[in-house]
Protein backbone atom coordinates (compact mmCIF):
# COMPACT_ATOMS: atom_id res chain seq x y z
CA UNK A 1 0.00 0.00 0.00
CA UNK A 2 1.27 3.73 -0.48
CA UNK A 3 2.49 5.34 1.92
CA UNK A 4 -0.32 8.41 1.12
CA UNK A 5 -3.05 5.94 1.12
CA UNK A 6 -1.85 4.24 4.32
CA UNK A 7 -2.02 7.40 5.94
CA UNK A 8 -5.46 8.15 4.56
CA UNK A 9 -6.74 5.04 5.24
CA UNK A 10 -5.30 5.25 9.38
CA UNK A 11 -7.26 8.72 9.16
CA UNK A 12 -10.33 7.79 8.55
CA UNK A 13 -10.52 4.60 11.04
CA UNK A 14 -9.21 7.16 13.97
CA UNK A 15 -12.29 9.04 12.91
CA UNK A 16 -14.06 6.44 12.35
CA UNK A 17 -13.27 4.71 16.01
CA UNK A 18 -13.14 8.06 17.69
CA UNK A 19 -16.52 7.29 19.17
CA UNK A 20 -16.45 3.88 20.65
CA UNK A 21 -14.73 3.58 23.97
CA UNK A 22 -11.59 2.30 24.70
CA UNK A 23 -13.36 -1.03 26.01
CA UNK A 24 -15.26 -1.62 23.19
CA UNK A 25 -12.45 -0.51 20.88
CA UNK A 26 -9.95 -3.45 22.22
CA UNK A 27 -12.49 -5.83 21.75
CA UNK A 28 -12.93 -4.69 18.55
CA UNK A 29 -8.81 -5.34 18.02
CA UNK A 30 -9.46 -8.92 19.60
CA UNK A 31 -11.77 -9.73 17.33
CA UNK A 32 -9.40 -8.55 13.95
CA UNK A 33 -6.45 -10.23 15.91
CA UNK A 34 -8.34 -13.52 16.38
CA UNK A 35 -9.71 -13.61 12.87
CA UNK A 36 -5.71 -12.75 11.37
CA UNK A 37 -4.49 -15.27 13.96
CA UNK A 38 -6.61 -18.26 12.36
CA UNK A 39 -5.94 -16.94 8.87
CA UNK A 40 -2.51 -16.99 9.35
CA UNK A 41 -2.60 -19.78 10.95
CA UNK A 42 -4.30 -21.38 7.96
CA UNK A 43 -2.19 -19.99 5.44
CA UNK A 44 1.21 -21.01 7.08
CA UNK A 45 -0.10 -24.45 7.35
CA UNK A 46 -1.56 -24.56 4.16
CA UNK A 47 1.86 -23.85 2.73
CA UNK A 48 3.46 -26.04 4.88
CA UNK A 49 1.74 -29.02 3.56
CA UNK A 50 1.92 -27.95 -0.04
CA UNK A 51 5.69 -28.24 0.32
CA UNK A 52 5.55 -31.37 1.95
CA UNK A 53 3.28 -33.15 -1.13
CA UNK A 54 5.58 -31.87 -3.81
CA UNK A 55 8.53 -33.70 -1.86
CA UNK A 56 6.85 -36.56 -0.60
CA UNK A 57 6.75 -38.24 -4.44
CA UNK A 58 6.23 -41.51 -5.57
CA UNK A 59 9.99 -41.63 -5.90
CA UNK A 60 10.74 -40.95 -2.54
CA UNK A 61 8.14 -43.27 -0.58
CA UNK A 62 8.77 -46.47 -2.63
CA UNK A 63 12.94 -46.33 -3.47
CA UNK A 64 14.76 -42.92 -1.91
CA UNK A 65 13.74 -43.20 1.62
CA UNK A 66 17.17 -41.53 2.46
CA UNK A 67 16.03 -38.42 1.55
CA UNK A 68 14.00 -37.98 4.22
CA UNK A 69 17.30 -37.55 6.34
CA UNK A 70 18.29 -34.79 3.41
CA UNK A 71 15.50 -32.83 3.29
CA UNK A 72 15.86 -31.24 6.57
CA UNK A 73 19.07 -29.90 5.91
CA UNK A 74 18.00 -28.79 3.00
CA UNK A 75 15.28 -26.75 4.66
CA UNK A 76 17.40 -25.74 7.49
CA UNK A 77 20.16 -24.18 4.84
CA UNK A 78 17.28 -22.36 2.50
CA UNK A 79 15.76 -20.87 5.35
CA UNK A 80 19.43 -19.66 6.73
CA UNK A 81 19.74 -17.70 3.20
CA UNK A 82 16.65 -16.14 3.35
CA UNK A 83 17.25 -14.19 6.77
CA UNK A 84 21.02 -13.65 6.14
CA UNK A 85 20.40 -12.31 2.25
CA UNK A 86 16.60 -10.92 2.22
CA UNK A 87 15.88 -9.93 6.14
CA UNK A 88 19.24 -9.41 7.01
CA UNK A 89 18.74 -9.74 10.46
CA UNK A 90 17.37 -12.19 13.02
CA UNK A 91 13.84 -13.31 12.12
CA UNK A 92 13.23 -13.81 15.34
CA UNK A 93 12.39 -17.02 17.73
CA UNK A 94 9.20 -17.03 18.51
CA UNK A 95 8.03 -16.40 22.35
CA UNK A 96 11.90 -15.19 23.61
CA UNK A 97 11.25 -12.51 20.99
CA UNK A 98 7.85 -11.27 22.64
CA UNK A 99 9.08 -11.81 26.20
CA UNK A 100 12.26 -9.66 25.06
CA UNK A 101 9.89 -6.99 23.04
CA UNK A 102 7.56 -6.86 26.45
CA UNK A 103 10.37 -6.55 28.51
CA UNK A 104 12.67 -4.15 26.69
CA UNK A 105 11.35 -2.60 23.59
CA UNK A 106 7.84 -1.23 25.00
CA UNK A 107 6.15 -4.14 23.75
CA UNK A 108 6.99 -3.04 19.89
CA UNK A 109 7.93 -5.24 17.19
CA UNK A 110 10.02 -4.83 13.91
CA UNK A 111 7.63 -4.89 10.77
CA UNK A 112 10.04 -7.15 9.19
CA UNK A 113 7.56 -9.90 11.63
CA UNK A 114 4.80 -9.42 9.39
CA UNK A 115 6.18 -11.33 6.29
CA UNK A 116 9.35 -13.79 7.89
CA UNK A 117 7.43 -16.20 9.26
CA UNK A 118 5.09 -16.70 5.47
CA UNK A 119 8.44 -17.76 4.50
CA UNK A 120 11.11 -19.21 7.04
CA UNK A 121 8.07 -21.71 8.78
CA UNK A 122 7.08 -22.91 6.03
CA UNK A 123 10.73 -24.06 4.45
CA UNK A 124 11.57 -25.34 8.03
CA UNK A 125 8.35 -27.33 8.51
CA UNK A 126 7.43 -28.13 4.87
CA UNK A 127 11.02 -29.65 4.62
CA UNK A 128 10.77 -31.78 7.59
CA UNK A 129 12.16 -30.06 10.58
CA UNK A 130 11.52 -30.75 13.85
CA UNK A 131 9.88 -27.67 15.09
CA UNK A 132 6.18 -26.26 15.72
CA UNK A 133 4.55 -23.49 13.85
CA UNK A 134 2.81 -22.26 16.83
CA UNK A 135 5.56 -19.41 17.31
CA UNK A 136 5.73 -18.16 13.96
CA UNK A 137 2.44 -17.94 13.93
CA UNK A 138 2.28 -16.03 17.52
CA UNK A 139 5.16 -14.05 16.63
CA UNK A 140 2.74 -12.64 13.12
CA UNK A 141 -0.04 -12.20 15.02
CA UNK A 142 2.04 -10.26 17.35
CA UNK A 143 3.49 -7.94 15.10
CA UNK A 144 -0.18 -6.95 13.40
CA UNK A 145 -0.89 -5.88 17.04
CA UNK A 146 1.75 -3.69 17.38
CA UNK A 147 1.23 -2.39 14.06
CA UNK A 148 -2.27 -1.52 15.41
CA UNK A 149 -1.12 0.33 17.82
CA UNK A 150 1.24 2.48 15.99
CA UNK A 151 -1.67 3.41 13.88
CA UNK A 152 -3.91 3.91 16.96
CA UNK A 153 -1.51 5.20 19.50
CA UNK A 154 -2.34 3.08 21.67
CA UNK A 155 -0.81 2.57 25.10
CA UNK A 156 1.89 -0.18 26.53
CA UNK A 157 -0.36 -2.44 28.62
CA UNK A 158 -3.06 -2.45 25.53
CA UNK A 159 0.15 -3.61 23.25
CA UNK A 160 0.82 -6.24 25.79
CA UNK A 161 -3.02 -7.08 25.59
CA UNK A 162 -3.06 -7.35 21.83
CA UNK A 163 0.01 -9.40 21.89
CA UNK A 164 -1.49 -11.97 24.12
CA UNK A 165 -4.33 -11.87 21.83
CA UNK A 166 -2.75 -12.94 19.02
CA UNK A 167 -0.49 -15.24 21.17
CA UNK A 168 -4.09 -16.74 22.18
CA UNK A 169 -5.14 -16.79 18.55
CA UNK A 170 -2.40 -18.35 16.94
CA UNK A 171 -2.42 -21.66 19.86
CA UNK A 172 -6.10 -21.72 19.84
CA UNK A 173 -6.07 -21.77 15.72
CA UNK A 174 -3.52 -24.77 16.13
CA UNK A 175 -4.73 -27.02 18.66
CA UNK A 176 -8.53 -25.99 18.80
CA UNK A 177 -8.22 -25.63 22.64
CA UNK A 178 -9.67 -21.96 23.43
CA UNK A 179 -9.96 -21.92 27.03
CA UNK A 180 -6.24 -23.36 27.13
CA UNK A 181 -4.47 -20.82 24.66
CA UNK A 182 -6.42 -18.33 26.97
CA UNK A 183 -4.38 -19.83 29.93
CA UNK A 184 -1.08 -19.96 27.87
CA UNK A 185 -1.10 -16.69 27.25
CA UNK A 186 -1.95 -14.83 30.66
CA UNK A 187 0.52 -16.95 32.32
CA UNK A 188 3.45 -16.54 29.37
CA UNK A 189 2.97 -12.71 29.38
CA UNK A 190 2.00 -12.26 33.12
CA UNK A 191 -1.54 -10.15 31.82
CA UNK A 192 -3.22 -8.66 34.89
CA UNK A 193 -6.57 -10.61 34.91
CA UNK A 194 -9.17 -8.18 33.93
CA UNK A 195 -12.66 -8.25 32.61
CA UNK A 196 -11.27 -5.99 30.15
CA UNK A 197 -8.39 -8.66 29.45
CA UNK A 198 -10.13 -11.96 30.14
CA UNK A 199 -12.81 -11.47 27.96
CA UNK A 200 -10.65 -9.84 24.72
CA UNK A 201 -8.41 -12.79 25.16
CA UNK A 202 -11.41 -15.28 25.42
CA UNK A 203 -13.07 -13.69 22.07
CA UNK A 204 -9.31 -13.81 20.09
CA UNK A 205 -9.00 -17.45 21.00
CA UNK A 206 -12.75 -17.98 19.62
CA UNK A 207 -12.69 -16.33 16.59
CA UNK A 208 -9.26 -17.86 15.74
CA UNK A 209 -10.40 -21.40 16.00
CA UNK A 210 -13.57 -20.67 14.15
CA UNK A 211 -11.62 -18.94 11.29
CA UNK A 212 -9.28 -22.67 11.50
CA UNK A 213 -12.18 -24.99 11.35
CA UNK A 214 -14.06 -22.77 8.60
CA UNK A 215 -10.66 -23.01 6.25
CA UNK A 216 -8.94 -26.61 8.03
CA UNK A 217 -10.16 -30.00 8.70
CA UNK A 218 -11.76 -30.07 12.14
CA UNK A 219 -9.63 -32.79 13.28
CA UNK A 220 -8.04 -32.20 16.55
CA UNK A 221 -4.24 -32.27 16.75
CA UNK A 222 -4.19 -34.33 20.14
CA UNK A 223 -6.89 -36.56 20.13
CA UNK A 224 -7.75 -39.27 22.80
CA UNK A 225 -10.47 -40.88 24.59
CA UNK A 226 -9.90 -41.57 28.70
CA UNK A 227 -11.14 -44.77 29.09
CA UNK A 228 -9.38 -45.96 32.73
CA UNK A 229 -11.63 -45.64 35.68
CA UNK A 230 -9.91 -43.21 38.09
CA UNK A 231 -9.45 -44.17 41.67
CA UNK A 232 -8.40 -41.77 44.76
CA UNK A 233 -5.66 -44.35 45.60
CA UNK A 234 -4.00 -43.52 42.97
CA UNK A 235 -3.35 -39.73 43.55
CA UNK A 236 0.30 -40.68 45.21
CA UNK A 237 1.07 -41.92 41.75
CA UNK A 238 0.15 -38.64 39.65
CA UNK A 239 1.91 -36.43 42.27
CA UNK A 240 5.36 -38.26 41.31
CA UNK A 241 4.51 -37.92 37.76
CA UNK A 242 4.00 -34.22 38.29
CA UNK A 243 7.12 -34.40 40.19
CA UNK A 244 8.85 -36.08 37.52
CA UNK A 245 8.02 -34.13 34.61
CA UNK A 246 9.07 -30.54 36.55
CA UNK A 247 12.88 -32.34 36.54
CA UNK A 248 12.46 -33.17 33.09
CA UNK A 249 11.37 -29.93 32.48
CA UNK A 250 14.28 -28.23 34.32
CA UNK A 251 16.77 -30.42 32.63
CA UNK A 252 15.69 -29.88 29.06
CA UNK A 253 15.77 -25.79 29.68
CA UNK A 254 19.10 -25.92 31.17
CA UNK A 255 20.61 -28.21 28.38
CA UNK A 256 18.90 -26.28 25.42
CA UNK A 257 20.35 -22.84 26.89
CA UNK A 258 23.51 -24.91 27.41
CA UNK A 259 24.10 -25.83 23.88
CA UNK A 260 22.03 -22.47 22.77
CA UNK A 261 25.16 -20.66 24.50
CA UNK A 262 27.76 -23.14 22.88
CA UNK A 263 26.56 -22.20 19.70
CA UNK A 264 26.65 -18.75 19.90
CA UNK A 265 30.38 -18.50 20.91
CA UNK A 266 30.77 -19.48 17.02
CA UNK A 267 31.44 -16.66 15.37
CA UNK A 268 31.27 -18.14 11.30
CA UNK A 269 27.85 -18.22 10.45
CA UNK A 270 28.30 -21.64 8.39
CA UNK A 271 28.36 -23.12 11.52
Amino acid sequence: MPKQNKHILIHFLRKYFKGISSRNLVYAWSLILGFLSGSIAVVIKNISYWIRYILEGNLMINYHRIFYFIFPLIGILLTVLVVKYIFKKNAGSGISTLLDAISRQQSKLPKKYLFSSFITAPLTVGFGGAVGLEAPIILTGASIGTQLSKWFQIDKSTRTLLIGCAAAGAMSSIYKTPIAAVIFAIEIFSLHLTFRSLFSLFLASAIAMTTSRFFLDSTISLDFQQQAIFYWKEIPYFILLGLLSSLVCIYFVKTHFYIYTIFQKIKNPLY
